[in-house]
């Protein structure tokens, strides 16, 4: 099991700033990524106004990454003076799920938003989330809508949550049912951090790291203890997509997920809820394999075809979906891929360039 983060010593660089505890807590939990996190951390603090720098502070946790994360992070910080900005810095690599709890325990605010270091921050998303925090001080939090890109954060995609306006969820079952499998997103809940105060300080999440979605369970204890969300319309959050690091999809999205939808029917949301979960999961997994097999976009994210078809008949049995669809998709032979991009284009589909030595 990876190292706790209550045991790592966390050394704050002196050059950057620390203040008060405020009422927004922006994280970037981050390693070897200095060149994005540059990009993430400057979306972040150019757009906290001399006006907003007391109500928010951001927080950088350094998972001992070897290039040149430390200096990125003070440059960014001298260019904003301004802004509340705290550098932590790991002796040694914990892992990603303790770095990423590590943010949860070291935030100060009496709101905690986490941001991965490749994601990007859209312009005026903080003065929205202050903006909600006034407006509905005694809810427990927020939603956040994201979009995807690949190489321009301007790019619109469809959006995560199917709002069209800013929308009251006043039951953990309405949250969890908008935000579906998107609850182990690390933007997509910015909540009280009153509401798991209690389990982080008893140590309760250690026994989830190593799960890669140890936020999932925290955000569904935050949703379980809250009282009414507000799930955002517009995009807040640009979501860098093939960015991943190397994960097996099938042990994280399908396993894991799976346990931790088990977790959530445990905290007594609805079993109906949860299984419609499950079903879309299905299909988003065909959507993964299909576009490695058959459109070559993304590393290979499982160990072996057999791995992942055990994960998938442990959770899914005999599903006709499963076994008439997805198996087959990934026994699709590269040499027909011309054959799927000429029948893509001839319905008019859009153009989906294949990686680089896919084939």
């Amino acid at each position: 099991m990876d190292q706790q983060p209550q045991q790592d010593p966390l050394v704050q660089d002196p050059l950057v700033q620390d203040f008060q505890s405020a009422v927004l807590s922006l994280c970037l939990p981050t390693y070897k990524r200095a060149r994005l996190l540059r990009e993430a951390l400057e979306a972040v603090l150019r757009q906290i106004s001399a006006a907003e720098a007391g109500l928010v502070e951001v927080v950088v946790l350094d998972n001992a990454s070897p290039d040149d994360t430390p200096a990125v992070v003070e440059a960014c910080g001298r260019e904003a003076p301004h802004v509340r900005l705290r550098y932590l810095r790991h002796a040694e690599n914990i892992g990603m799920d303790a770095n990423f709890l590590a943010a949860m325990q070291q935030a100060q605010g009496k709101f905690v938003c986490l941001l991965s270091d490749d994601d990007i921050l859209l312009p005026g998303a903080v003065a929205k989330l202050l903006a909600l925090i006034q407006a509905h001080s005694e809810f427990d939090g927020f939603c956040l809508n994201v979009s995807s890109f690949v190489k321009d954060p301007a790019e619109m995609s469809p959006l995560m949550l199917a709002v069209t306006e800013d929308t009251v969820l006043r039951s953990p079952d309405e949250v969890l049912h908008l935000v579906r499998s998107s609850i182990t997103f690390l933007s997509v809940l910015v909540f009280r951090k009153a509401r798991i105060e209690a389990p982080l300080a008893a140590g309760k999440y250690a026994d989830m790291i190593g799960t890669y979605c140890v936020q999932g369970y925290i955000y569904l204890d935050a949703v379980a203890a809250g009282k009414n969300f507000v799930a955002v319309a517009r995009p807040m959050v640009a979501n860098r997509v093939e960015n991943s690091h190397a994960l097996n999809y099938f042990e994280v999205f399908i396993t894991e997920l799976t346990a931790l939808l088990e977790y959530a029917e445990r905290l007594g949301f609805s079993r109906q809820v949860i299984q419609s979960i499950k079903d879309d999961n299905l299909k988003d997994a065909r959507y993964f394999i299909t576009r490695v097999k058959i459109y070559g976009r993304q590393t290979e994210g499982w160990s072996s075809r057999a791995d992942a078809i055990r994960r998938l008949f442990r959770v899914y049995g005999f599903h006709p979906y499963l076994w008439l669809v997805m198996v087959p998709l990934m026994f699709f032979p590269p040499f027909l891929r011309p054959l799927a991009f000429l029948v893509r284009r001839l319905l008019g589909r859009p153009y989906i360039a294949p990686k680089e030595g896919s084939g």
